[in-house]
């Protein structure tokens, strides 16, 4: 039996903020969501994919995508600044990385 759990803080954050969003319906343009889908995952899902044009969109309404890093092992991610995280990182600018490399782990 594992002992341990494996999270993505990464989906936890964009979750946030599709909730965040959700609840200003109606004030923020958002997409049209088609009837019986399930509006926060699929919001949820489109922020994963891109975060620096979510901000874009929609930073001014719930504030920045990045997530601040801590600590880091990776030698690209530096201790201490804050960064992109997305489900397709090839596509990114700077401060993008994946989010395979943000899981955390408690006991």
């Amino acid at each position: 039996e594992r002992m341990f759990t494996v999270i993505n803080p990464v989906r936890n954050w964009y979750a946030l903020k599709a909730r965040q969003l959700l609840e200003k319906r109606g004030r923020v343009p958002m997409p049209v969501f088609p009837a019986g889908v399930d509006a926060e995952e699929l919001l949820l899902r489109l922020l994963y994919a891109d975060p620096a044009k979510a901000e874009a969109q929609f930073g001014a309404h719930v504030g920045t995508f990045k997530v601040f890093v801590h600590v880091s092992l990776d030698a690209q991610t530096e201790s201490g600044h804050s960064y992109y995280f997305g489900a397709d990182h090839q596509n990114y600018q700077f401060h993008c990385r994946d989010s395979r490399l943000l899981l955390k782990v408690s006991w």
